[in-house]
């Protein structure tokens, strides 16, 4: 049933929080066979099931059956809903995070603009998954060695953090420590 999948998704998160990564997709993989039996393989409530599937596998750096779901996932939900969705901006940032752990820059950054654009649409300029997004496309330009462009998306990122959170928060702390990383390597 519906509340089975998603009761087993809700502890596939836990467990992949917890870094238990293997029960994590057992886990998902459960609650995707539970979606796809009740809705059909193409119904867009199947997408995030992909796309959680992939998330996990993403952290497991098995990058290329990572790709595999997200795409999978993604395609699912935007034919289900359209791409201004934020199911599909999160799989999209997760595909950049792929071809970023794959070094990658510049497939990832394409994929960070795409998430970017959807959560600019979905949630305006100031929200903090933009500033999750600039920050990760930012480290994305500081791997390809473009530290300008790297420095300006990192700067975005922190503008955000500090008008939601202030000072002292760690999302402000990791961007600071970001921005030092760059200045540091520029000297």
């Amino acid at each position: 049933s519906e509340q089975v999948a998603l009761f087993i998704t809700h502890i596939a998160t836990i467990r992949g929080m917890q870094g238990d990564y293997p029960t994590a997709v057992n886990l998902l993989e459960k609650a995707l066979t539970i979606q796809e039996q009740r809705l059909g393989e193409n119904h867009p409530e199947v997408g995030p099931c992909y796309t959680n599937l992939g998330s996990v596998l993403r952290h497991q750096e098995k990058h290329e059956q990572a790709l595999e779901y997200l795409e999978k996932g993604v395609n699912i939900i935007v034919k289900g809903k359209g791409e201004n969705d934020k199911e599909v901006a999160a799989a999209y940032n997760n595909i950049a995070g792929v071809y970023s752990q794959k070094g990658e820059y510049a497939k990832a950054i394409e994929y960070f603009e795409k998430a970017l654009r959807i959560r600019k649409h979905l949630f305006g300029e100031e929200h903090q998954s933009l500033a999750v997004t600039y920050n990760n496309m930012g480290q994305a330009y500081y791997f390809k060695g473009d530290y300008a462009k790297a420095l300006g998306l990192m700067e975005k990122a922190l503008t955000i953090d500090l008008k939601l959170f202030g000072e002292n928060h760690p999302e402000v702390a990791t961007v600071y420590a970001n921005i030092g990383e760059i200045y540091g390597i520029q000297g």
